[in-house]
Formats: structure tokens, C-alpha cells, sequence
């Protein structure tokens, strides 16, 4: 129907709000996630740090490791409506709790722990993180339409980083899916590269694309804008993060598909494997005892860990491969399974008997060793209530 001035109302085009949506309709349109951040505490447990810090130090995030926030609703979705990148002026502009912010590029290097500048590389285009990738899996392609994971590396730090950092910076809920950015991203801390990614462009490109791209897919930023308004020493928001726990502890680990635990028969230590993406299990038991920490690999070869023999007493080969080998690796062979081979005098059984008597022998060690570290420590407790009998308060006398 026209209006007063002749002209027909005007109809909110719906196929120009598909095209060309607000911010706040973007924002409003996906759910929100929590960041998760490296825990200090559990990478210590596992012997990780080493290997992580340099590994972020390699790819210009000297100081990342220790940076961890949580996620609130509310400062997320106000910096994402509000945000204003000045490319000319090196700043951006967003508004938390009702007020006006600015910070520069170089206020962001110190604030996600960014310690070297980016440079020219042309990460879609190079060759090495597909050398890289085919090195450290035994001959993984990387195909395109075809799904990868990082449960394809044996390396725990490699799985790590590339979780964390593709949900902090790239913005990708789907942390295990193995990406040609994430191809670049990895390879990049490696000590073959020589690459920096910019990762403040890439911060900002991901809350540039919540503004602008209707999706469901979810918001995994926030713990990132959180560290930027705390900078600013902007007021906390009166209102429970998303989640309590952000870190990678050692249950977010088992959760989170990195781990899967298995718990020795005869102990009460739990202990934390992996296992492959080939459709059966591989053990490598941490956290390491020799060496306790992993170091930073300086080659492909390295980042290729051996699976752990694994019998009914435990693991006893090392998880370090000094060369890169196929996984043709003899398993021991159930007991049981073998005795009913030499039962009914197959050859396999006959062949099988030397293998039952050296694993025999490899049991009788390993039960020698647990009754050694068992004896010490029973000698401990009793030094330590002994060391403690004379400082125990005298016993009140009893009244009827």
C-alpha cells in the first residue's frame, strides 16, 4: 500500500539481509564456546613444557604459553558487535561493559605473547608443510575433500598446539580437524621453518568473519578478547564464564580426545595412552621416564614416537624412534592364545614357544623390578613415621 509520499512502505528485503547481514545478527546467530588454553600445571606432569615453549618460540609465540582467560558472554559478543580495525592506523577500537577501548598492533603482540613479526611466507602455496605432514605420520597425503586428524601424529605437543591454537586464533570448534592452515601453522614451529605466521591478522580476520558470515558454527575467541580487556583494565563482567576450568588439565585431555587412560591390573597408578587413528590401539605410556621431560625435536624423525611393547606387567620399550619406521613392530602375544597353539602342536605353536619363554622372562624382570621400588618405598614410610613418633602430642588420659 502506498504511504503519504506515494511510495510503497518499505519492506525489509529479506534476500539483502542474507547478503549483506548486520554484525549483531552474525554474532547473535552462533553459540559461544570457551577458549582453551595450555595448563602449565598438567604439561609440567607430562614432561611437555619444554618442547611446547619452543615450539611456540619457533613460530614467533614466545610468550603464549603462559596466557589463559576465561570466556564471558557478554564481553565476547559486545567486542565482536563493536570492533573497528584501522589497518592504516595499526589499532583497533571495540567496547566492553559500555566503554570506548582502543589498542594498538603493538599492544596485541603483548598480549597474546607474540614475540617475532611475521613474515612474507606464502602459506597456502609452499611445499614443506606437505613434506612435513608425509614425514612425521609414515607417508600421510594430504588430500583435499578427504578428512584428516591429529590423532594421525604420535607426538603429544604436536596434538596440543594444534588444538589450542586453532581454537584461540583460527576460531575453529572442530580442533582435531587437520586443515592445510593448520598444515602451515604446525610446520612453522618446527625447526625446519623459517616462516612467522601473522597471527594478529589471523586473530582478526576470524572476528572479522563472525561479523560478517551468518553460520552456526561457534564462537571460540573469547578467552582472547578477555586477555585484551584485562589488559585494558576493563571491569570484569558480573557474570559466571562459560566454563569454569579453560586449561587442557589432564581430565580436559582425556575428555578432549586426547588421551585414552587404561589402568594397570596389579597397580593403582592411572596411566594415559594414545591411541592412533588406523582403527586400533597403540600405547605410549606417559608421563616418560627416561628422559621424564620431551625434548624439542630437531628433525621430522623426531617427532615420531615408537609404540610401547606392552605385556601383562607393563611397557617396557622405549617410545623415542631414532629413524622413522613403519609400525611393524612385534606385539607380545597373549599367553593363552599361544599356549593353545603349542597344545595342539601347530607349527605356529612350536615357532611361538621361544617368544612365551622370553616374555616369560621379560615378566619375571619387570616383577623383580616393581618388588625393588616397592621395598624402598615401605623403607621411606617407616624412616618417615619414625622421623615422626617423637613429635606426636602425648595421649590424654582416659576418664570414666
Amino acid at each position: 500500500m502506498p504511504n503519504k509520499k506515494g511510495r510503497l512502505s518499505e519492506i525489509p528485503n529479506v534476500e539483502t539481509q542474507k547478503k549483506n547481514p548486520t554484525p549483531r545478527r552474525c554474532v547473535d546467530e552462533r553459540k559461544l564456546a570457551s577458549t582453551f588454553f595450555f595448563d602449565a600445571e598438567a604439561s609440567c606432569e607430562f614432561g611437555f613444557q619444554t618442547c611446547l615453549r619452543a615450539m611456540l618460540k619457533q613460530a614467533g609465540l614466545g610468550g603464549f604459553f603462559e596466557k589463559s582467560a576465561p570466556t564471558y558472554a557478554s564481553w565476547t559478543n559486545s567486542f565482536l558487535c563493536s570492533l573497528d580495525d584501522s589497518v592504516e592506523k595499526r589499532r583497533i577500537g571495540f567496547t566492553l561493559g559500555g566503554r570506548n577501548y582502543t589498542v594498538t598492533y603493538d599492544e596485541l603482540d603483548t598480549i597474546f605473547g607474540i614475540t617475532a613479526q611475521p613474515t612474507s611466507t606464502d602459506w597456502l602455496r609452499i611445499k614443506e608443510p606437505l613434506v612435513f605432514l608425509s614425514s612425521t605420520t609414515g607417508g600421510v597425503q594430504f588430500k583435499p575433500g578427504v578428512s584428516l586428524y591429529n590423532r594421525i601424529w604420535s607426538h603429544p605437543c604436536l596434538r596440543l598446539a594444534h588444538k589450542v591454537i586453532r581454537q584461540a586464533f583460527y576460531g575453529q570448534i572442530d580442533m582435531n580437524k587437520v586443515t592445510k592452515d593448520s598444515l602451515g601453522f604446525l610446520w612453522a614451529m618446527t625447526s625446519a621453518s623459517d616462516g612467522i605466521p601473522d597471527w594478529k591478522d589471523i586473530f582478526l580476520q576470524t572476528c572479522h568473519k563472525y561479523r560478517t558470515v551468518l553460520s552456526k558454527q561457534k564462537i571460540t575467541v573469547g578467552g582472547m578478547i578477555t586477555l585484551i580487556g584485562l589488559f585494558k583494565g576493563a571491569k570484569v563482567p558480573k557474570e559466571d564464564p562459560v566454563d569454569e576450568v579453560f586449561t587442557y588439565t589432564v581430565k580436559k585431555m582425556v575428555t578432549g580426545d586426547m588421551w585414552k587412560t587404561y589402568m594397570e591390573s596389579f597397580r593403582t597408578e592411572k596411566f594415559h595412552y594414545y591411541v592412533y587413528d588406523d582403527g586400533r590401539p597403540r600405547y605410549i605410556k606417559f608421563p616418560l621416564v627416561d628422559p621424564a621431560i620431551l625434548p624439542y625435536p630437531d628433525s621430522y624423525e623426531g617427532w615420531v614416537l615408537k609404540e610401547h611393547a606392552r605385556s601383562r606387567t607393563g611397557f617396557e620399550k622405549s617410545c623415542f624412534s631414532s629413524t622413522h619406521e613403519s609400525d611393524v613392530e612385534e606385539r607380545s602375544e597373549p599367553l593363552e592364545a599361544t599356549t593353545r597353539a603349542i597344545q595342539k602342536g601347530s607349527p605356529a605353536g612350536a615357532g611361538s614357544l621361544a617368544r612365551v619363554c622370553a616374555q616369560l622372562d621379560r615378566i619375571e624382570e619387570q616383577l623383580a623390578q616393581d618388588r625393588k621400588v616397592w621395598i624402598q618405598r615401605f623403607a621411606d614410610l617407616e624412616r618417615r613415621i619414625e622421623e615422626l613418633q617423637p613429635t606426636a602430642p602425648p595421649l590424654l588420659p582416659h576418664h570414666e
